[in-house]
């Protein structure tokens, strides 16, 4: 009973060294990916080839883009929201510049690396996402479009009579 009671601990005890020890190296690996920017510092530029999508960890950015020469404000992006997402997913140009608007702090994440996680590209969670990555990238272009207003178009300011 004592050889069994001794063997339960020591097992119990090698495995929260273990559980420990696996957080540490994995807190230490999210670290390394963990960039700062002053604020002002430009993280993507509009037209850049991307490599690895970004996640706010505190701080805020810009999202931006240029229209007729001017940069223009599509989104803000705090804490736990994504930026560069849909450009290396779908291993496209950058669409927007990305600005630090205060001090900020941001995870670089590979996507590769995280289809990996999941299985790999033929599963269906990594189908699912390229696909609304695709639907989002449509969709952003969509809006994107500007619509000239009609010249032939009149508004008839005659009271009912």
């Amino acid at each position: 009973t004592a050889g069994v009671c001794i063997g339960g601990g020591l097992g119990w005890i090698m495995r929260m060294v273990f559980a420990w020890l696996w957080t540490e190296l994995h807190e230490a690996r999210i670290l390394k990916t963990l960039t700062q920017y002053k604020q002002g510092k430009v993280i993507l530029r509009e037209g850049d080839r991307v490599d690895r999508f970004h996640v706010v960890r505190s701080g805020r950015v810009s999202i931006t883009r240029e229209e007729d020469g001017e940069q223009v404000e599509v989104d803000v992006a705090g804490p736990g929201e994504p930026f560069g997402l849909i450009a290396e997913v779908l291993e496209k140009p950058q669409p927007n510049t990305v600005t630090a608007m205060e001090p900020t702090e941001v995870y670089l994440l590979d996507y590769d690396d995280i289809e990996d996680a999941i299985g790999g590209h033929d599963q269906p969670a990594a189908k699912i996402m390229r696909s609304l990555a695709r639907e989002l990238d449509m969709a952003q272009e969509h809006l994107a479009e500007k619509e000239e207003p009609e010249e032939n178009e009149q508004v008839d300011d005659s009271p009912l009579a």
